[in-house]
């Protein structure tokens, strides 16, 4: 899920939470699909990225959204999105995993990390069971 902000995202902890995804997907996006990354040099030496939120949103819409391919399902990636987004605590989430088949899928990263993936609709229309039953 792409964060909400107005404000330019100075270096790799604004970029990669803005995206919701780590450091090694952003490089691999940046590379390989143009995502928008300016990088600034301090004066220390050090290259910092600088994305801007507009360009980010409008990139995400090309690519993350399957322009090739037909619109892809909107997808809520990590725990935390993902339990903001139910409006439920960590122990309720793993609970409705656990017992309710909650539909969501987790993945090894490619950096041995956990992630967390949902499908939007799918989620709502689970939710929406849920409280019809």
């Amino acid at each position: 899920m792409i964060q909400q902000t107005d404000k330019t995202l100075i270096g790799v902890d604004d970029v990669c939470d803005f995206f919701c995804v780590g450091p090694n997907t952003v490089k691999r996006w940046n590379v390989k699909m143009g995502l928008p990354i300016d990088r600034i040099q301090q004066p220390s030496g050090k290259m910092i990225w600088s994305v801007r939120p507009l360009a980010a949103r409008l990139w995400a819409e090309t690519w993350l959204e399957g322009e090739n391919n037909g619109p892809a399902p909107f997808q809520i990636k990590g725990f935390w999105a993902l339990c903001e987004y139910l409006q439920v605590e960590p122990e309720t989430f793993k609970c409705w995993y656990e017992t309710e088949g909650l539909p969501v899928e987790l993945h090894l990263g490619s950096d041995n990390q956990k992630a967390w993936i949902a499908n939007k609709e799918v989620l709502d229309n689970w939710l929406e069971n849920k409280r019809t039953a």
